[in-house]
């Protein structure tokens, strides 16, 4: 039923929701404790998710990653058609809170409005957009300085300074990667490799703007441990840092080690026989492979295959366990997350 909510497969639906011997529960939460609603109403999808009302579904009910009802999901989508829907059937703008104490009303202005709007709508709490580090003291990659007189080799929370509200933000070990509302890449921390994207190996103590092509916005970004990824609205993918990482090409045998991506470059995805270039809308970065996902749902990943972390069969890696550019995971072509670790990776259908 899930899959069918996010799908907007309103046949499918149909069915599953109006055969009373199959007793399915229309309720029904998956592993992170959303329901079919809350699929459909975070994709826009509201005739479905008016036919799930209809089914009684409950739009009171709140998922366990992030406390967020149907019409947080909703909004957070700025999926307008779906609130509509879900208001009318009588959901509160104002209740309930999710994790972070936002109301629908609050969430919304949080991700999409600006200024005093945002702030006015937020009441007392902290500012939407802030970023907030903690960690070792001496980490360059926190974007900000420990506190004056601080001895303590680890310093607790405290507000990175940026000229914008953060939307998205990636940590890695040596360094730290924010996009702003206006879609602007910030970066902070060691810059050894390239890996901070600004054209130089020389370290940024505090979040600095990082050149994008031409009329690009980002959308999202993933730092590994020596190199960065980013998407950008458009559906591409660029990566700079380390040429001994899974950066998605070739930099060539020419050279030594020191001839590293120091600016964003475009990866490239090869397409299947009739089909356009995929539009990239999610990417993961680990020490030695990478990860993205497609807008349709297709997985593609490129990198160390040593531990069958790309989860490729062999005849597709070369030789040497390494595929240097993307390769679509046919055996995984529906996942909406993905996750990854040094050695392994995972997709949820």
């Amino acid at each position: 039923m899930w899959a069918a909510a996010r799908s907007n497969s309103l046949a499918l639906l149909g069915e599953l929701v109006g055969d009373a011997e199959a007793e399915v529960d229309v309720n029904a939460r998956d592993d992170f404790g959303a329901t079919p609603l809350m699929h459909a109403a975070s994709r826009g999808h509201a005739d479905a998710v008016a036919l799930l009302l209809d089914a009684r579904a409950d739009p009171s009910v709140q998922d366990v990653e992030s406390g967020y009802s149907a019409l947080h999901c909703a909004l957070l989508g700025c999926h307008l058609a779906s609130a509509t829907v879900l208001i009318r059937a009588g959901c509160s703008v104002h209740a309930p809170l999710d994790h972070e104490g936002l109301t629908p009303l609050e969430l919304l202005a949080a991700r999409w409005g600006s200024g005093d709007d945002a702030e006015a709508a937020a009441g007392w709490r902290v500012g939407a957009g802030e970023a907030y580090t903690w960690g070792e003291s001496a980490c360059v990659a926190l974007g900000r300085a420990p506190p004056s007189g601080a001895t303590s080799r680890t310093t607790g929370v405290g507000r990175v300074e940026s000229s914008g509200r953060v939307v998205r933000i990636a940590a890695a070990k040596h360094h730290t990667l924010m996009v702003d509302t206006d879609g602007a890449l910030l970066a902070c921390g060691l810059g050894v490799g390239g890996r901070l994207g600004t054209g130089d190996e020389g370290a940024l103590a505090a979040p600095t703007f990082v050149p994008l092509p031409s009329g690009r916005r980002a959308l999202a970004v993933a730092a590994g441990l020596d190199h960065s990824l980013l998407v950008t609205e458009c559906g591409r993918v660029y990566s700079w840092g380390n040429r001994a990482t899974p950066l998605g090409y070739d930099l060539g045998a020419d050279g030594g080690l020191s001839e590293h991506q120091l600016t964003l470059r475009r990866v490239r995805f090869a397409a299947p026989p009739g089909e356009a270039a995929p539009h990239i809308v999610r990417v993961a970065a680990s020490a030695r492979h990478s990860l993205c996902v497609t807008r349709g749902g297709a997985l593609y990943t490129w990198g160390s295959n040593a531990k069958g972390q790309l989860g490729l069969s062999d005849e597709v890696v070369a030789a040497d366990g390494v595929a240097v550019t993307p390769r679509r995971v046919d055996r995984c072509v529906r996942e909406t997350r993905n996750f990854r670790s040094p050695f392994s990776s995972a997709c949820i259908h």
